[in-house]
């Protein structure tokens, strides 16, 4: 966790998996329930496990209920093709999502066995989930006061795109749980109040001073899932890239023109093959072809344009070719890829 980078753009506080808290040199003393101060001024806010496991848990996980909409099923296959005009299909004429699911996930049956979705059901199914959710941390907070002796914060972090995109039901879940904790009332007894970590930080401004442990938000916290025998062959190829790169900026950063052009495209490939997508995708196993494809791709376009560099045989209309797919991050600086 590169902390120092926060503190120079003068960010206060950051999140991170539990073991950056738990592993912390010195050892955390209230566990992953309070903050930790780094000694570059930014504080940690660790991840609540009882909180992550009941949302993203495939077993436990509240999104895998099967009255809610199932992610998967699109109109957009199963439409009959005379519904599909050309703006609801794909350039090459073949079917895509357009967005429209009706279906619920019904439970572990093939897509063509899904049930019809019932908004009802689903509402009730929220209602349920986030009642059981303000239960389970009002039980929590009480548990981990009395064993620390003072109050609990529990943090409760999750990727943004699981709320409306793959749980379709996700924003409802949040208002109602959070209507639930300004009640200030749960099953009789008080629940924790809902605050931002900044309003906690003013509030609690005094927290212990530590070195977080590194971390990840992958599973297990570290880096298996983008490093392993599966995919360690993309970080050598990736390496040797930024390498190659680096060594080129040293020599021609500050070339205008067509020079400086094909440096701030190869940087742009470099970024793309470097996307932490293509390891995370081959080790969950799913669309590896174009896992493998997508960065040995970018990897490819990086390389070549850097033998033109080297050898001062630039084809403009190459580069422009590249510039026309790969031309995302318009302002790239290639200076950042220097030690």
């Amino acid at each position: 966790m590169a902390l120092y980078a926060l503190a120079d753009e003068e960010l206060i506080f950051t999140f991170s998996e539990d073991r950056a808290v738990r592993f912390a040199w010195p050892p955390p003393q209230n566990d992953v329930y309070r903050p930790l101060w780094s000694t570059e001024g930014v504080a940690v806010f660790p991840r609540d496990p009882g909180s992550a496991r009941e949302v993203w848990s495939a077993r436990e996980g509240y999104p895998g209920d099967p009255r809610y909409r199932e992610f998967y099923r699109d109109l957009g296959y199963d439409a009959p093709d005379a519904w599909l005009d050309p703006i609801h299909r794909q350039g090459t004429g073949a079917k895509k999502n357009v967005g429209v699911k009706l279906h619920k996930i019904t439970g572990r049956v093939g897509l063509d066995e899904k049930e019809p979705y019932d908004p009802l059901a689903a509402a009730q199914a929220v209602a349920e989930h986030a009642w059981h959710f303000a239960r389970r941390r009002s039980e929590d907070a009480r548990d981990v006061e009395a064993a620390i002796g003072q109050e609990a914060c529990i943090t409760a972090a999750f990727d943004a795109e699981l709320f409306g995109h793959w749980w379709h039901e996700g924003p409802w879940f949040l208002d109602r749980f959070l209507r639930i904790l300004a009640s200030g009332d749960v099953d009789g007894a008080a629940c924790p109040r809902p605050v931002s970590a900044f309003t906690y930080l003013t509030n609690h401004p005094t927290q212990q001073v530590a070195h977080p442990a590194v971390s990840s938000w992958g599973e297990g916290g570290a880096f298996e899932v983008w490093v392993n025998t599966g995919n360690d062959w993309l970080v050598k190829r990736v390496y040797d890239a930024k390498e190659r790169l680096a060594a080129a900026v040293s020599r021609y950063g500050d070339a205008g023109g067509l020079l400086g052009r094909c440096l701030r495209q190869a940087t742009r490939e470099v970024l793309l093959a470097q996307s932490s997508d293509w390891p995370f995708i081959l080790t969950m196993g799913t669309q590896m072809g174009y896992a493998v494809k997508r960065p040995v791709v970018h990897l490819s376009r990086a390389h070549r344009l850097l033998a033109h560099l080297e050898r001062g045989t630039l084809n403009e209309s190459d580069l422009t070719q590249m510039e026309e797919r790969d031309c995302v991050f318009p302002d790239v600086d290639p200076g950042s890829f220097l030690p």
